[in-house]
């Protein structure tokens, strides 16, 4: 989507867990067993309404000439009006898409939960590794200042700085791992696991750093978020419903049978002519919707609906290629950062570290304008990793909303 690899960015390891959060999230799987429920629903949503069967009998026979009649068993069915079934299957249809675009709503935000905890682990890890580090040249400036002023050759407030730097490099160290169980617990609550399970290393990104061209991008928002599928599921059903309460002010068909038990019957006798035979009594029939004012109002009330639903799915289009666009500029932005730090900040840093570290060991400058550029080294690695966190969060939104799992 952006001009890059997908599954290069966003490492296997990342993917092999979500497919294991796909299957132990409870809120997921109600879901699918959902979407399941509404496409079997959609298979057989054209068919007939169940027939009816009823049975009577005369509490006193009726006579007849050829006997005495004394029950009945009767099977009817409807049969709707032209094109109502058809509407309904339709309609059913647009509930299943509904469901299914909102079980890939569900899997995006489950999948966007997981990468933004994978970035986070992994600035973290970064912040830890770059923390530990300059802890570690901390600590040898510190024993190179001990032995300066111990020999007479070094200040005192020299010392104290260096002291100070490594003691809060210290605490900060300490801050940054004591975020990592948090983190963990978070990844482990994707797999609605107590505990037991490795959370993953979040050890690896690969920073490929470019933008695609935004129409494309803005059309596969349109074919694949699943807001705005859900969004246009629920107008196609609405359109349906609206048709179809249109529809309900035409008659329906009703077509049965009347199985007429009798029995027998003799004269002088002598059975009569055609006793003891049952009877049996086509019947077709209209149910009459006779009233129409309120099915009117049910049809004109549906067709406002379905208004509603268009307008919906409009408004959630607009705000969504909104937010993109901002994605975009937001996204924009942060990359020219990146190229600022590569290119400038972090190797004129270096650079500047080198040379006065030099300078001081020649004793060419004071040993605060050493700790000043180390300090600023160390500021900047820490924002270049916030910034690529930034980045990569970006990366993912954009992912959410054009409905890409890679």
């Amino acid at each position: 989507m952006y001009g890059y690899a997908a599954d290069s960015v966003w490492p296997s390891e990342l993917q092999s867990f979500f497919a294991v959060a796909v299957e132990g999230n409870a809120a997921l799987r109600a879901s699918a067993e959902r979407l399941q429920a509404m496409s079997r629903e959609a298979e057989r949503a054209d068919a007939l309404p169940d027939p009816t069967v009823a049975m009577g009998l005369f509490p006193v026979p009726v006579e007849t000439a050829t006997g005495p009649q004394q029950g009945k068993v009767s099977l009817t069915q409807r049969l709707p009006w032209f094109g109502k079934r058809a509407l309904d299957a339709e309609a059913a249809e647009a509930a299943a898409e509904l469901a299914e675009a909102r079980y890939r709503g569900q899997r995006s935000e489950l999948l966007y939960g997981i990468r933004s905890l994978w970035v986070r682990k992994y600035v973290l890890n970064r912040k830890i590794h770059w923390t530990r580090s300059f802890l570690e040249l901390a600590r040898r400036q510190e024993q190179l200042q001990l032995r300066r002023y111990s020999s007479g050759q070094g200040l005192h407030p020299d010392l104290i700085d260096i002291q100070l730097e490594r003691l809060a490099l210290e605490d900060r160290l300490q801050r940054l791992r004591a975020g990592l169980p948090g983190i963990d617990a978070e990844f482990r609550a994707y797999l609605n696991s107590e505990g037991g399970e490795d959370p993953p290393s979040a050890d690896s990104l690969v920073p490929v750093f470019s933008l695609a061209d935004p129409l494309e991008t803005a059309e596969a928002l349109r074919r694949g978020n699943p807001g705005l599928q859900a969004a246009a599921a629920a107008a196609e059903m609405s359109a349906s419903v609206a048709e179809k309460s249109n529809l309900n002010r035409y008659p329906d068909l009703n077509v049965g049978l009347d199985y007429i038990i009798g029995g027998k019957k003799s004269m002088n006798g002598q059975p009569v002519e055609g006793s003891g035979q049952d009877p049996i009594m086509v019947m077709v029939g209209l149910q009459v919707p006779l009233h129409w004012k309120r099915l009117r109002d049910r049809a004109d009330s549906a067709v406002l609906f379905h208004r509603e639903k268009q307008a919906l799915q409009q408004d959630t289009e607009n705000r969504l290629l909104a937010e993109l666009e901002a994605r975009y500029s937001e996204l924009g932005s942060a990359l020219q950062s990146v190229r600022l730090y590569q290119e400038a900040l972090l190797p004129r840093s270096e650079e500047l570290l080198n040379a006065s570290e030099k300078a001081y060991i020649a004793e060419e400058n004071d040993y605060f304008r050493f700790l000043e550029a180390q300090r600023r080294l160390f500021r900047y690695r820490m924002e270049f990793e916030e910034l690529l966190g930034q980045v990569y969060l970006l990366y993912a939104g954009i992912d959410k909303l054009t409905g890409v799992e890679k």
